[in-house]
């Protein structure tokens, strides 16, 4: 019994290194989903300078509404100012499962659709401050399109809170 299946186990590998070459498919290579994730962390990271630079330039007390107003104006205009968040922000952009055309890709949506005002709010002397959920949509194809392939398409959503507290002169920003 033993020697029958080593011969049959031999048997199938010997066919696979036959056919190996003569299969007619492709792979689709993960390699934008791990190229978005490595963007993600580079954006978050920007993000994250953006915003103590927002607290530290805006006017009023911190927790009133001047404040907020203020640090909303930084945070977007710097947003819209560094061309590598806004490209990364507007390329293939949807909210809510709506793809979003590149007329509507302007100030407006940063500070309305990205980082709404509603969201963001003071709670006990603690800033909360809210991306909305976004997501990027994605069709994967091979490379080889010659062989038989299947495109692969996927939905890359996130979001993020920040916890802001002002500790003395300086301001702690905590990814929630």
């Amino acid at each position: 019994m033993v020697p029958i299946a080593i011969v049959m186990m031999g048997a199938v590998i010997g066919l696979f290194y036959v056919n190996q070459h003569s299969i007619h498919n492709s792979v689709v290579s993960p390699m934008n989903i791990l190229n978005e994730r490595d963007a993600l962390e580079i954006f978050e990271g920007k993000e994250v300078v953006l915003i103590i630079n927002s607290l530290e330039s805006s006017v009023g007390d911190f927790g009133s509404d001047e404040f907020h107003d203020s640090f909303r104006r930084n945070f977007v205009a710097g947003v819209f100012g560094d061309d590598y968040m806004k490209e990364f922000l507007f390329s293939n952009l949807s909210i809510d499962g709506v793809e979003i055309m590149e007329r509507s890709k302007d100030i407006s949506l940063i500070e309305n659709g990205i980082y709404p005002r509603i969201k963001s709010e003071f709670i006990e002397g603690e800033f909360i401050f809210v991306r909305n959920k976004i997501s990027k949509n994605y069709f994967m194809r091979v490379k080889d399109s010659t062989r038989v392939n299947f495109p692969l398409g996927f939905n890359y959503e996130f979001e993020r809170k920040y916890l802001i507290k002002k500790i003395g002169d300086k301001f702690s920003v905590v990814k929630l």
